[in-house]
């Protein structure tokens, strides 16, 4: 299938046929009456997940351990900022009620 750059006039995309499954993004039923919600998700919103799949996917991670290695890195990095930062808050909060009651 070709895009509207590659055609000289509106013309010629008029004659060029599309199929339904290039525009169907959501599958009704299964986004209603599948039991879990991992399947519900793979029904909802279905080009967008195949465009992350074929493009972002293929060509920004090479493998999938590079990527679980990196995300895990990453959520870890954050989670320790995260609980240094809550503890530093908690000190600062003992250390002002001391502060008040001498």
């Amino acid at each position: 299938m070709t895009s509207f750059s590659d055609h000289q006039s509106a013309g010629q995309l008029a004659k060029e046929e599309f199929d339904f499954e290039t525009v169907h993004n959501i599958d009704e039923y299964g986004a209603e009456f599948v039991p879990t919600m991992r399947e519900a998700l793979k029904t909802w919103n279905m080009t967008v997940q195949f465009w992350l799949a074929t493009i972002v996917y293929k060509y920004v991670y090479s493998s999938r351990l590079k990527c679980t290695w990196q995300t895990t890195v990453i959520i870890s990095l954050f989670m320790s900022i995260l609980s240094f930062l809550l503890l530093l808050l908690l000190l600062m909060l003992l250390l002002l009620l001391i502060e008040l009651k001498v």
